[in-house]
C-alpha cells in the first residue's frame, strides 16, 4: 500500500503510460496503484486480487488470472504470478521465447485474456436520400 502514495512511482508510471510502454500490476496493485492515477483502460476489464474491497475500485473487473489490455497487464495474485511473469516475457521478448521458458520450467502456459478497448462509434453517414439531394444541387 505504500506504493500507492509514492509520487515518484506515480510519475514513472504516467511517463511509461504516455509512451505506451508495458505496465504490469499484480494482486492489489491494479486497484491501489494503477486505478487511482487513471492508468487502467477506461473500458474496464482489468483484474486484481479477488477481494471485494479491491475489485470495487476497478471498472468492470474480470475474473481471469492474467489480462492484457493494450500495454497494461494485470494479474490476480501470488498464485498467478508465474503466468503473469510469462506474459510479461511474451510482451517484452515474444511468444516463442515465453513459450520456450515455460516449457523449460515445466509450466503449462495458459493464454492471457486480451481485452480490447471499445472503438469509438463511427460518425453517422448521411442517408441515401440526403446524398441524392446533395447530388441534385450540384
Amino acid at each position: 500500500q505504500n506504493l500507492s502514495t509514492s509520487t515518484t512511482l506515480s510519475k514513472l508510471l504516467q511517463t511509461h503510460n504516455a509512451q505506451k510502454r508495458p505496465i504490469g500490476a499484480v494482486c492489489a496493485a491494479p486497484s491501489l496503484v494503477l486505478a487511482p492515477i487513471g492508468l487502467l483502460p477506461p473500458c474496464g476489464g482489468s483484474t486484481c486480487y479477488p477481494q471485494y474491497s479491491l475489485r470495487s475500485k476497478l471498472l468492470k473487473p474480470v475474473n481471469y488470472s492474467v489480462v492484457v489490455q493494450d500495454h497494461v497487464i494485470t494479474s490476480q495474485g501470488p498464485g498467478t504470478s508465474l503466468l503473469f511473469a510469462l506474459q510479461l516475457g511474451e510482451v517484452l521478448y515474444g511468444k516463442k521465447k515465453a513459450d520456450c521458458v515455460a516449457k523449460k520450467m515445466l509450466v503449462l502456459r495458459q493464454e492471457a485474456v486480451l481485452v480490447e478497448a471499445p472503438r469509438p462509434p463511427s460518425p453517422p453517414s448521411a442517408s441515401s436520400s440526403e446524398n441524392k439531394e446533395a447530388a441534385k444541387m450540384k
